[in-house]
Parts: structure tokens; sequence; C-alpha cells
């Protein structure tokens, strides 16, 4: 980014950015950490719900939590806490269910060999 500095004492930053090959919105992006903090009587209220209802997902259980609070809580709310404290895991790709470690095994039927190759989609 210093050589855009410098570029820009003699052309115009338009240009200088162009010459470079930085958008001038990666030029002027700074990144801010959040501002606001998870409220913590929500987090306590889905503590609680979540022990008791292991099975609710972010939108049952800010439905729920609305309910309780007499508020309306947003499902991302409740989405951050959930990663907060851990009981999302990360989605799971198509090549990690379907890969296979091992090689597919060999059947024999009598002369002929049959050699299988499954593939399991959920």
């Amino acid at each position: 980014m210093t050589a855009v500095k410098e570029l820009n004492k003699h052309v115009s930053l338009n240009k200088s950015l162009l010459f470079i090959g930085v958008s001038k919105t990666r030029w002027y992006y700074s990144k801010s950490p959040r501002s606001k903090r998870a409220d913590p009587v929500v987090t306590d209220v889905v503590r609680k719900i979540g022990k008791q209802r292991p099975t609710y997902g972010t939108r049952r259980m800010a439905a729920q939590v609305s309910r309780e609070l007499n508020k309306s809580v947003n499902r991302k709310q409740i989405q951050r806490i959930f990663h907060k404290l851990g009981w999302i895991e990360p989605k799971k790709t198509k090549s990690n269910i379907t890969s296979l470690q091992e090689h597919p095994p060999n059947i024999e039927l009598g002369d002929r060999i049959l050699i299988s190759d499954f593939h399991v989609r959920f």
C-alpha cells in the first residue's frame, strides 16, 4: 500500500489504484471488531432452554426465548450464542461425507470376483 501512497504524490488516487490493481473498496476498508456484545440474560435463557431441549435449532430457540423474555430476539443473535457455546459444528462438505478411507472390498462369488464401490449420501 505504500506504493499507492508514493504514486499518489504524482498521479490521482484512482489512476494509482488502477495501476497497482487494487480496488477502492480494498483501499478504504478497515476491519472493526464487533461493538455489540451478547446480552447475558439472553445467553442464560438459551443455556437453560438448551439443557431442557437439546434438539432445538436457532429458529425454534429464538421463538422460545422471545416468549420467555417477552421481547423479540433475533435468530442470528441466538446463532452467535450457539457458536460461542460450541453448540454448532462446522458444516460437513460432500467430500467429507462420501470419501472412503479404505479401498473397496473384493467379494469372491465362485469363479467371478465382485469389486464393490459404495457411495453414501445423507
